[in-house]
């Protein structure tokens, strides 16, 4: 299960920065977000939920802790951890429409 998380966090990551680019109406986001959905329903039909975790510089989720991953991505790391998010949990239910708007919510530009 560990292998199939890590292949969902890469491409969350990778979503959010094609969204970051193309924004959310790209095709290139379009492809980007099904392989997305569909490494996260791998995980849900099985596991249920998901539950992520920021601890310190590091991205978790249960026991295991993605060193190499979290080094990759610190700056979102980092920008997770100013928007005082410290975990995030996927529901088997969630629909690909919520999956988009969380990322929508990431690239929404923060307000000082």
């Amino acid at each position: 299960m560990r292998e199939k998380i890590e292949e969902f966090l890469k491409n969350l990551f990778s979503s959010w920065q094609v969204a970051k680019i193309y924004e959310t109406q790209h095709p290139s986001f379009a492809t980007s977000i099904d392989k997305t959905y569909k490494s996260l329903q791998e995980i849900l039909a099985t596991k249920g939920d998901l539950v992520i975790g920021i601890l310190n510089e590091e991205i978790a989720s249960g026991e295991d802790i993605f060193f190499e991953l979290s080094k990759k991505t610190i700056s979102s790391i980092e920008y997770l951890k100013n928007l005082e998010i410290e975990r995030i949990t996927f529901h088997n239910a969630v629909s690909k429409e919520e999956l988009i708007g969380f990322i929508s919510f990431l690239i929404t530009p923060i307000e000082e």
